[in-house]
């Protein structure tokens, strides 16, 4: 991503406890919305994907990214990694 796209259209919340960071970024060029969020580097960088579907609201989005990067420090930490948890998720086109 160049800096324009993400200057033009990125708008950061306030972490939602227990997360570190929540970030929603809108492509200039594409217009689809990304949210990214951090639920803990405590262990260590944090780790995860991105989910690609669709959703009906923009809330369900960042409700899942939510539980998803959450989910992830989970996974990390019982499989001994030295990771927190992070993930991304785009809304797909219809």
């Amino acid at each position: 991503m160049n800096r324009s796209d993400q200057q033009a259209a990125t708008s950061n919340h306030a972490p939602v406890p227990p997360h570190e960071e929540l970030r929603i970024v809108r492509r200039s060029r594409s217009g689809v919305p990304i949210a990214v969020a951090i639920h803990s580097t405590a262990a260590g960088p944090a780790t995860g994907g991105c989910r690609i579907k669709p959703y009906p609201t923009s809330q369900q989005a960042i409700d899942d990214v939510l539980q998803l990067s959450e989910a992830m420090t989970t996974k990390c930490a019982l499989a001994g990694l030295p990771h927190g948890g992070g993930k991304g998720c785009r809304d797909a086109p219809r």
